[in-house]
């Protein structure tokens, strides 16, 4: 219920929408976890309006003193009156706390800097309560003008005039135990953990380090604890017996009990992770104070963690860091819902940690590989720079070749970091490495073997049947499946770069020319399954040619590509061949590592319209007659330019780049697979969710985080407010997409990099050459593969990035130009599989280019040139 009050006192549901510059940092923050739908103390906020008022009719002088002596204005001692009547809280014991206009807020927090009082004036006091609470509430004021408060304010450089001070008042919880929270190791700088401190009694002994509190850290993607570090609890805070204030009793032989067991840690854990996403929007931390009754939890505060260290490599340490979305945006260019943009980070995290198996190398637990800027992932350049060059020896050109984006080679200290045992040691990292890689490419059969088998024994279950606790068994079960997965994933993902070792060889002959000749050299030879999806389409719409009566329903009025399978008949050579192919690779989507999105044997109609735009081209001569051109005039080249013995090397090492680029292709494929349970289980979810009527649909469930369905399924929220959050997500998933997202982030400070022209021709961008040759088109600039079922046989594809879903748009280009990617980016890949020239990693091609632009583009200068319009 809402309660009517006079603008001088504003209950959470008014305080909400009357923002911090209101209610101050401390009593904006308590509405919003309120209007969330988190416990919090019962209460209600005096504005900052009376502070100023106060401020302006006190004389020159010690503004402290000054305050201390001054009085209310009588409409606001009713105000507070009227409103503890009407929160039940009159002869309460209460809460008075100051709550700053600027603190609690991303750039300050104010910490320890302003007063609060606890325990004001409880039913014993014979005191006048309004007359306590008015002094405790002067008092917060007061605290303003301290010298420690001034000298805050100058050190943050916030003028005086800046800041206004809002007073919460609020009931006391009766504490069992009480302390902090963080969704991180604010100590560390560490993201992949929760610490929380916990003491007995109220939580002033934990925030005025009066004692040594319980640390506990515990998994943020598990919420299991991790360690415990108990203190000596040799005093703790409690409510004077006089009710008024509180003391700081002795606590003696209680070093060795827990304040928290794993349960309530747990629970505890879960409440961090809410507020993370909710008034964190899962990217800003969170720093929370709570209370534990002994039976619930709640928060008497939140607040953003304002100075996180950067937590890195020793050998970075103090140094620029950049991340680039160069990498991760061919998979997942797009700000995705909360539930896949989750489990991506931490795998993410956990895959690139994995990339270094084998080597011996000591890589520190928690270093962030993968993270997310305005709803985008980012990939840490300076540290996968300088990891490959202190494991092997790889230079950063090298390593940005690999990862594509637009950030710099990392300048690295040679006279230092080269002398001859490191060489030794990266010598011998090298060889393990390789064979790391050797080994795990011989078990890739029998690995890829049991991933399909856990796949289909999991799917073989009525999830349906299944109790809620049995469900998200499973889920986790299916989770921790796929994290045995991650290990071998990124290993045989790294078998493609034998492509590195090729150029290297050719090199000292061939000098600027080796890349283009190594790319050559790989058109048509790899068995790689994202492209035979795309030629298997073709081999699809020839059939289709033949198939009369399916051929007609897809000419006809009545085509309705979600239809097809009852729309044609059960003896179409079509309808079975087609069933097949959905059987092969009906897992995969566009941009298929979000798991909201339906996967191709759920919704063909990509498929199906790829198809019928195929109809009547036959591409696939052209294609193979292309690849077998550029492959026979690399080969010349190699027998010209080198000696027979470099010749059978080459031959071994381009065979390895080959069986490479195959293995790390399939790996993905059946990764991907891997999303089918998750994404099943997420639905079966969403569907409970409906039926409890908490979310509208059950696709709404992507929109959640775990700890919010655990949180309603264990019985420790109702869950009233989920809806309404899913919405709020969905809004700002809207707003992040609609930012234009900057290509590198230097220390937080995020940079677009703009094109420039080429040396040789102003008309000319620079990017990447990754696949051989030369074409002239006109351009078809698409962003999703949804947008390219019309392009012209011919024409340039320019996309951003491409994962597998643009496949079948290849073999229909003429040449391929992305805004971001490497030498092992799919696109990349595939462009030298089908054997058509491709230009990538070119800083705002997608601004500087338009549909129906004349272009040329050099797949072995890495140019791209604008010829103007067709």
């Amino acid at each position: 219920m809402v309660i009517k009050m006079n603008s001088d006192v504003l209950n959470w549901n008014v305080a909400l929408t009357a923002g911090a510059s209101v209610c101050g940092g401390k009593g904006w923050n308590l509405a919003r976890l309120h209007h969330y739908g988190f416990a919090i103390p019962n209460g209600f906020v005096v504005v900052a309006e009376i502070y100023r008022q106060l401020l302006k009719q006190l004389p020159d002088g010690d503004k402290h003193a000054l305050f201390l002596k001054s009085r209310l204005p009588e409409s606001c001692r009713t105000a507070i009156k009227n409103a503890l009547i009407q929160h039940g809280l009159l002869n309460q014991p209460v809460a008075v706390r100051s709550s700053a206009t600027l603190e609690d807020g991303i750039n300050a927090s104010f910490a320890g800097i302003h007063e609060s009082h606890l325990n004001v004036n409880g039913p014993s006091r014979q005191t006048d309560q309004l007359i306590q609470i008015e002094q405790a509430l002067l008092r917060c004021y007061a605290s303003l003008w301290s010298e420690r408060a001034i000298s805050y304010r100058r050190k943050m450089n916030i003028a005086d005039d800046d800041i206004a001070a809002a007073i919460v008042i609020s009931e006391m919880i009766d504490a069992q135990s009480s302390g902090v929270a963080f969704s991180c190791d604010p100590a560390t700088g560490r993201t992949d953990l929760i610490t929380v401190n916990a003491n007995f009694g109220l939580g002033e002994s934990v925030v005025s380090g009066a004692t040594t509190p319980d640390e506990y850290t515990l998994h943020y993607h598990h919420q299991t604890v991790t360690s415990r570090q108990l203190g000596n609890k040799n005093k703790k805070t409690v409510p004077s017996q006089k009710g008024d204030g509180t003391k700081l009793i002795d606590t003696p032989n209680v070093a060795n009990q827990l304040v928290l067991n794993d349960k309530q840690l747990a629970q505890l854990s879960r409440l961090v992770l809410r507020v993370f996403h909710t008034l964190g929007q899962s990217e800003q931390h969170q720093d929370i104070e709570w209370v534990f009754s002994g039976e619930q939890f709640f928060l008497t505060q939140a607040r953003p963690v304002t100075a996180l260290p950067i937590y890195t490599l020793p050998d970075l340490i103090g140094k620029e860091e950049v991340w680039t979305n160069g990498n991760f945006r061919d998979a997942i260019p797009m700000v995705l819902p909360l539930m896949a943009h989750e489990f991506s980070r931490y795998h993410i995290n956990k895959i690139m940690r994995h990339a270094v198996d084998g080597t011996g190398y000591n890589l520190p637990d928690g270093v962030n590989f993968g993270k997310c800027f305005q709803g985008r992932f980012y990939c840490n350049a300076s540290m996968m720079q300088w990891m490959w060059y202190d494991v092997a020896g790889v230079e950063p050109k090298l390593t940005n070749m690999s990862l594509g984006g637009h950030q710099a080679c990392m300048d690295i200290d040679y006279t230092r970091h080269d002398s001859l045992l490191k060489k030794i040691q990266r010598v011998r990292r090298s060889i393990a490495f390789l064979r790391h890689i050797n080994r795990h490419k011989k078990q890739a059969p029998e690995l890829f073997s049991q991933a399909n088998q856990f796949i289909d024994e999991t799917m073989r279950q009525d999830f349906s049947a299944l109790s809620d606790e049995q469900l998200l068994a499973l889920c986790h079960e299916v989770d921790d499946r796929i994290s045995t997965y991650d290990a071998p994933f990124i290993t045989l993902s790294s078998a493609s770069g034998a492509i590195f070792m090729l150029i290297q060889i050719m090199e000292k002959t061939l000098g600027d020319d080796a890349p283009n000749i190594a790319n050559a050299l790989l058109a048509g030879g790899a068995d790689i399954t994202s492209a035979e999806q795309g030629y298997k389409l073709y081999e699809l719409a020839a059939l289709l040619e033949q198939d009369t009566e399916a051929k007609t329903w897809f000419l006809s009025n009545h085509y309705q590509p979600k239809q097809w399978h009852s729309a044609l008949p059960n003896h179409s050579e079509f309808k079975n061949a087609f069933t097949i192919f959905l059987e092969q690779y009906g897992h995969r989507a566009i941009y298929e590592i979000d798991f909201s999105r339906p996967r191709w044997n759920e919704d063909p109609s990509y498929l199906l319209n790829t198809i019928k735009n195929a109809i009547g081209k036959p591409v696939l001569a052209g294609i193979k007659a292309r690849q077998k051109k550029n492959a026979k005039q690399a080969w010349q080249v190699v027998e010209k330019q080198f000696s027979w013995p470099i010749r059978r090397v080459i031959r071994v090492v381009v065979n390895r780049a080959l069986e490479g680029a195959a293995v790390r292709e399939m790996a993905k494929s059946v990764y991907v697979r891997f999303l089918i349970p998750v994404r099943a289980l997420i639905l079966e979810v969403g569907t409970r969710l409906v039926n409890r009527r908490l979310i509208e649909t059950q696709n709404d469930v992507a929109y959640c985080d775990f700890s919010e369905i655990i949180s309603i399924i264990q019985g420790e929220w109702d869950g009233k407010e989920l809806a309404m959050i899913i919405e709020e997500r969905k809004e700002n998933q809207k707003t992040l997409e609609a930012q234009v997202a900057p290509d590198i982030i230097v220390n937080d400070v995020p940079r677009i990099v703009s094109s420039a022209p080429t040396t040789f021709d102003q008309n000319a961008l620079k990017g990447v050459a990754v696949a051989a040759g030369y074409a002239e088109g006109v351009a078809c600039v698409i962003q999703s593969p949804e947008q390219g079922t019309e392009m012209s046989e011919g024409e340039v594809l320019v996309a951003p990035s491409t994962d597998p879903g643009w496949t079948p748009l290849f073999l229909h280009a003429s040449a391929l130009v992305m805004e971001t990617g490497g030498y092992l980016s799919h696109g990349s890949i595939v462009a030298r599989e089908y054997g058509i020239p491709a230009v990538v990693n070119v800083p705002g091609i997608m601004q500087e280019i338009k549909n129906g632009d004349a272009l040329s583009v050099d797949g072995n200068l890495g140019c791209v040139i604008k010829r103007g319009k067709s």
